[in-house]
């Protein structure tokens, strides 16, 4: 939980820094910038910064939270550095890999009622894969995969759904 908390911390801390300073010099470039206006770009700042974290917060609490549950419902009995390797890993594939995997699946077969299932097979062998290079049992690793994929499968399937729902109004 430590390195989620950590983590989110980054994450808003740098959000901070790169909103504030990205709105400071487009005010300069402006001449907008007034003694009061320091005060209401870091205001600004801070609250975008806060809103993209909460957003970004909830996705890493999920997948930990999905870990950590999964571990205890099936008890894998992965201790919490097992864990927050796992985590970690995880979350390194799902920010990078898996983006290039979704474009190619996305225009390989293109958005039918395969797409998210084929995604969530190719999820759940490559989470596995990750966790068996880990050094996670193959049990665990497979049962963790299939859960996190799983996860990820509802929350697409939900966006799809209200996507389906926006469209018809």
């Amino acid at each position: 939980m430590k390195l989620v908390i950590s983590i989110t911390v980054i994450i808003f801390v740098l959000l901070f820094s790169v909103l504030y300073g990205w709105m400071l010099i487009s005010e300069k470039k402006e001449n907008k910038l007034k003694k009061g206006g320091i005060l209401g770009l870091t205001i600004a700042a801070f609250f975008l910064a806060l809103l993209i974290t909460l957003v970004l917060g909830l996705g890493l609490f999920t997948l930990f939270g999905s870990i950590k549950i999964t571990n205890t419902l099936f008890g894998l009995e992965l201790n919490m550095k097992q864990i927050g390797v796992v985590f970690i890993a995880y979350l390194i594939f799902l920010l990078t890999v898996d983006n290039v995997i979704d474009f190619l699946v996305k225009h390989i077969i293109g958005e039918n009622l395969f797409y998210p299932i084929f995604l969530l097979l190719i999820r759940t062998f490559t989470l596995h894969m990750i966790g068996l290079i880990i050094g996670i049992q193959q049990t665990s690793s497979f049962i963790i995969a299939g859960v996190v994929a799983f996860i990820i499968f509802l929350i697409e399937i939900y966006a799809i759904l209200r996507q389906g729902a926006k469209e018809e109004t």
